[in-house]
């Protein structure tokens, strides 16, 4: 492993936790822990899909021999810096905020465009 995979799995760890915190945040507290795990069995299905249509996309670009693997860890680092720029852009504001307050900003919100 070189020292920049290293760090791009140091990164994809690093933000984990911090994506976690910020998604239960946004659910109502009485549906929480059912809507966390909606949103990560989704991710998770998404990850066992990956593979399937990323691999052949690569084997048949021949990116493998431009970069060998370690561009499957700037892809993931360059997605979750994409995510997070719209999280940041548009995502609604939690800081000092109490999580009811945050939750009845978002159902209204919902609401209001309905």
């Amino acid at each position: 492993m070189k020292w920049k995979d290293f760090c791009l799995i140091i990164t994809i760890q690093d933000q984990l936790p911090v994506m976690y915190a910020y998604t239960a945040e946004l659910f109502p507290t009485e549906g929480r822990s059912a809507a966390m795990g909606f949103t990560d069995g989704i991710g998770h299905i998404g990850g066992a899909i990956a593979p399937y249509l990323i691999l052949p996309i690569a084997l048949s670009v021949g990116i493998f021999s431009i970069t060998g693997y370690s561009w499957s860890f700037i892809f993931m680092g360059l997605t979750a810096l994409i995510a997070g720029i719209i999280v940041i852009a548009l995502g609604p504001k939690t800081k000092n905020r109490r999580l009811e307050d945050i939750s009845e900003t978002i159902v209204f919100k919902d609401e209001e465009s309905n």
